[in-house]
């Protein structure tokens, strides 16, 4: 039979601490990492979502101007807008990019209604077209109350590990995409 001296005794329960010491370390850190990447997806998705209010305030500030001085300028092209939707498209949820979608659309909408009724000189057919630009702006303004409900709701929400994977993985797409182009 096989004796343990007191001090081999030492050295192995000491041996199994270090091991264990390095296996929880590693753990601990792994950990630390997931939850700081979490972290840092989560203020994306904030930072994303708070441009995406500020661009429907924007816009939603030009539609009053423009329904009450019957007066359109169209806001100018820039890129900031597309970064916007790229990086929606990265870390936004789906759900916010639906609202999103459907507050442009609507948006745009009323554009293209606003635009058509410049020329029109018969006064029936320009107090037609403009309630139906009337209708389009209370249109837009409610797909952007909407917009701001579901993210105020998203933004209550705790964000989830499993919640992240599908936007790490629109994020590489949209990356790989970007770079095929």
């Amino acid at each position: 039979m096989f004796h343990l001296t007191v001090p081999e005794a030492a050295l192995g329960a000491a041996a199994i601490t270090a091991t264990a010491g390095v296996i929880g370390g590693l753990v601990v850190n792994g950990a630390a990492k997931a939850r700081e990447h979490l972290s840092r997806l989560w203020n994306q998705e904030i930072e994303v979502y708070e441009y995406l209010l500020i661009q429907a305030n924007s816009w939603r500030k030009m539609r009053d101007v423009s329904t009450h001085s019957q007066q359109f300028t169209p806001p100018a092209e820039n890129n900031e807008s597309q970064q916007l939707y790229v990086r929606l498209v990265m870390f936004g949820a789906p759900e916010i990019r639906a609202l999103y979608d459907a507050h442009t659309a609507a948006h745009f909408h009323w554009i293209g209604l606003f635009g058509e009724n410049i020329g029109i000189e018969d006064p029936v057919q320009r107090a037609e077209k403009e309630a139906e630009i009337k209708a389009a702006k209370e249109a837009a303004d409610q797909a952007e109350q909407r917009l701001i409900s579901g993210i105020q709701q998203r933004v209550q929400r705790v964000p989830t590990k499993a919640n992240y994977i599908n936007i790490v993985r629109n994020g590489i797409a949209a990356r790989l995409t970007k770079s095929l182009y």
